[in-house]
């Protein structure tokens, strides 16, 4: 049987208690400069008011990046303006604007920003703080030679659940985008050393073109390789939280192979993007994912570059 991440956004599983059936909503081009390199951060899991999430969000900051996105769990209080502004604003508002062009903050929605029963006012909260999405559930953005897409994989606490208009939009744009890089993040992680895949995909949604996924969810760091599509999957769900240890559910599948794993511990990854100069003015891009935690802020734990 083969596993692929779009499995997460197409099965609705036991504690799937939500589809995402929108669609994804174009913010188009959102660097200000064609930089030959940057740098930017992913935190996820992290809305706890805690002192890991305060730990993270230094080291974060010490790293300068032009940008933040996150894979979800904003909030975990998930209840009203009070939590909302304790647990994002307090540590990141000076990357948080109502203006697009000058935001810095890429979120995508957890299954704690938007509670099956209160899901109306909780994620009203949660487009409050973050106005310049314009109240898009799913979106897509570039940034240099990248092209984001942040995704809601719904209010499930197992898994997630995705209609086919959001999948359909995915297909039509990755179709199209012709910059070298495409990421796409969402909160639940189709595959997990703790916890094992979440189910099958049809071979043919699996050409997309997608060169790394990243998730939340489970409160560790986690990188996996998909050797036969050539995607990597990574979960970043220990920016705040950091309960989860490492597993060996997925022993027995030869096609995902657990690259790193890192649990118990609060962290981030900075993903540092370079343009590379080549004989006869050809170019190259080479994007480089660095996990780091809050213990040792100056030592990369993980480290896996791509380049295109």
């Amino acid at each position: 049987m083969k596993y692929t991440f779009l499995s997460v956004l197409l099965l609705a599983l036991v504690g799937a208690n939500g589809q995402n059936t929108g669609t994804i909503h174009s913010f188009g081009k959102l660097s200000t400069a064609d930089a030959d390199s940057f740098c930017y951060a992913v935190i996820g899991d992290y809305g706890d008011d805690s002192r890991g999430e305060k730990l993270v969000a230094d080291m974060v900051k010490s790293w300068d990046p032009l940008f933040i996105i996150t894979t979800g769990d904003n909030d975990y209080e998930d209840k009203n303006e009070k939590s909302i502004d304790t647990n994002i604003s307090k540590y990141y508002a000076s990357y948080i604007s109502p203006d697009l062009h000058r935001n810095r903050f890429f979120p995508s929605l957890g299954n704690h920003d938007q509670s099956v029963s209160e899901k109306a006012k909780v994620v009203n909260e949660y487009f409050r703080i973050f106005s310049c999405l314009n109240k898009a559930e799913n979106y897509d953005f570039t940034w240099g030679p990248v092209h984001f897409y942040s995704i809601n994989s719904g209010p499930g606490h197992i898994s997630g659940n995705i209609g086919p208009s959001v999948l359909k939009d995915l297909k039509s744009s990755l179709d199209r985008a012709p910059e070298p890089f495409h990421l796409v993040f969402f909160h639940h992680p189709q595959y997990s050393s703790a916890f094992g895949a979440e189910g099958p995909i049809p071979d043919h949604l699996a050409g997309y073109g997608i060169d790394a996924v990243l998730n939340g969810h489970i409160h560790y760091y986690e990188r996996m390789s998909d050797t036969v599509r050539h995607i990597e999957y990574i979960t970043i769900g220990c920016s705040g939280r950091n309960n989860d240890k490492c597993g060996t559910k997925l022993t027995g599948n030869n096609e995902i192979v657990l690259d790193h794993c890192e649990g118990n511990q609060n962290g981030a990854v900075k993903v540092t993007v370079v343009k590379v100069k080549r004989l006869n003015n050809y170019v190259q891009w080479r994007m480089t994912f660095e996990y780091y935690n809050v213990a040792m802020p100056h030592t990369a734990l993980d480290t896996w570059t791509l380049v295109k």
